[in-house]
């Protein structure tokens, strides 16, 4: 953005905007997951979530991969945006 910012426009903010949604969503979920909960005298309930398990974190993941893989290919090409299309609806 400040080496090219004559070739910047509001579609690139845009695309920001989605790629910053597309890590901090992900993570936010991912970290809320593997939280550890723990009574109100310190006894520990439940540990929290194993992150290495399939299904939704699994998913999770993946959109972060993906978002990774299209925020530095569509520094060749515009194109890439359609990757998103592969991130399917986990439900």
């Amino acid at each position: 953005m400040g080496i090219m910012h004559s070739s910047f426009t509001w579609k690139h903010w845009i695309g920001l905007m989605v790629t910053s949604a597309g890590y901090f969503l992900p993570y936010k979920q991912l970290v809320s997951m593997s939280q550890p909960v723990y009574s109100d005298n310190g006894e520990l309930l439940d540990g929290g979530f194993d992150l290495k398990t399939g299904g939704i974190c699994e998913y999770l993941h993946d959109v972060i991969y993906i978002t990774l893989f299209v925020q530095l290919a569509s520094i060749i090409s515009e194109k890439f945006w359609w990757t998103y299309l592969v991130v399917r609806c986990p439900i």
